[in-house]
């Protein structure tokens, strides 16, 4: 590749992550569509597409590991979170500005938080200092330290943790926030009683979760304890049963969609993948304690009935070793990958097709949601034939996008 196409790579690059993200806002939606509108009795249309999403989202990573070197493919997703979550940090400023007015304001402990909450304060004494990793705008810290936990919380972006440090200020709760990527953590070794690692999975490379496990490790006190949450292969219309701008009875017929997929799905799987514009490994029990196991001893590791998106882990230091702190760095650069003027004309050409599905997903997402407003008391009984206009070349699109190889 000639030296002046890198903007063109560099921009196909964006442009994975960017369908990556519409693919997980408007997929949910279409999956009950195409898994039971083949007739009238509701039958299968084609169980090669049952995961489409989670096939098409691997299909983008491996694009993107062909254009993007590891650290590459991190920073991307840090941007494309940096995006995601400026409407948050907009709503959670919103928030303060109200909540100064009223003169009071309390944070909700959602029942999906709750069963983790109480472990982790069951097990680290108040006073105790906790590394949380992930922090955000700190609506999780603000909860540990109202149990007298002493929150470090760091986040690599950096409008977020301001407001999270905003709310503490006004809050007078005992937590700071650190602008920190996790690569790059400078604490002193045996300076936390515990950590929190929420949303594990997000690191492209074996090099870099090694030096995250040893680091932690490190940070670590005798006897202190690390959770962990890991994202699990799941059903991508779950996130509607946690909060959406939907109607309530498009939401209420999502849910019994939801939970047969949990039937009939393989939930239990660790694939690699894109999801919401970001690098994301899902994890299962023996998996993710697999991984933890070669630098921690892993006390627990289990599911969660509450929310089956997540696999939790407990951990503590092994006995007896006091592990050393890693001196060598993941390699902070590579250079840019080599890829031929055809095959990356060939990506583009991938890119064009998906691009085509996710204007089909976003139209019909558009039309449910106007349905269920328009109709919501009998909205699920006509609502399955909304999609029969383009569901012919949504299938066709599926054909070319994933071939079928079995036979």
């Amino acid at each position: 590749m000639r030296s002046d196409d890198f903007p063109r790579k560099q921009g196909v690059q964006k442009g994975l992550t960017q369908l990556s993200l519409r693919l997980s806002t408007a997929a949910p939606m279409l999956k009950p569509f195409i898994r039971f509108t083949g007739n009238d009795a509701g039958q299968l249309v084609s169980r090669r597409f049952w995961d489409f999403d989670h096939d098409l989202q691997r299909l983008l990573l491996s694009l993107l590991r062909e254009l993007a070197s590891p650290e590459e493919i991190l920073a991307l997703g840090v941007e494309q979170w940096r995006r995601n979550l400026l409407p948050l940090g907009a709503n959670r400023r919103d928030q303060l500005e109200q909540a100064r007015q009223d003169g009071s304001w309390e944070f909700p402990l959602f029942d999906i938080v709750r069963p983790f909450f109480e472990v982790v304060t069951q097990q680290i004494q108040p006073g105790g200092r906790v590394l949380y990793i992930g922090a955000g705008s700190g609506t999780e810290c603000f909860q540990f330290a109202r149990q007298g936990l002493h929150i470090i919380g760091i986040d690599p972006l950096e409008r977020l943790l301001a407001v999270g440090q905003d709310w503490a200020d006004y809050l007078g709760r005992t937590a700071d926030f650190v602008c920190m990527n996790v690569l790059e953590m400078g604490f002193k070794p045996r300076s936390f009683d515990g950590f929190i690692l929420e949303f594990y999975g997000w690191l492209p490379s074996d090099s870099m979760k090694t030096y995250v496990l040893q680091e932690l490790a490190a940070l670590l006190k005798p006897g202190g304890r690390g959770f962990i949450s890991a994202s699990r292969k799941s059903y991508a219309s779950y996130w509607y049963m946690m909060g959406s701008a939907g109607p309530e009875a498009m939401v209420d017929w999502l849910i019994p969609h939801t939970q047969q997929d949990f039937f009939f799905s393989q939930c239990d799987a660790s694939e690699e993948r894109l999801m919401w514009g970001l690098y994301n490994q899902s994890h299962t029990v023996d998996t993710l304690a697999a991984e933890f196991g070669q630098v921690f001893d892993v006390v627990e590791c289990s599911y969660t009935e509450t929310d089956p998106r997540y696999v939790r882990a407990i951990v503590t230091l092994k006995p007896g070793h006091v592990p050393p702190r890693p001196t060598v760095r993941p390699e902070s650069a590579h250079p840019i990958q080599n890829v031929s003027d055809a095959r990356l004309a060939e990506i583009e050409q991938v890119l064009r097709s998906v691009g085509q599905l996710c204007r089909l997903l976003e139209k019909h997402h558009a039309r449910v949601v106007s349905h269920f407003t328009e109709n919501p008391d009998n909205a699920a009984d006509t609502c399955l034939t909304s999609v029969a206009p383009d569901m012919e070349t949504i299938v066709a699109v599926l054909d070319q996008l994933l071939p079928d190889t079995s036979a």
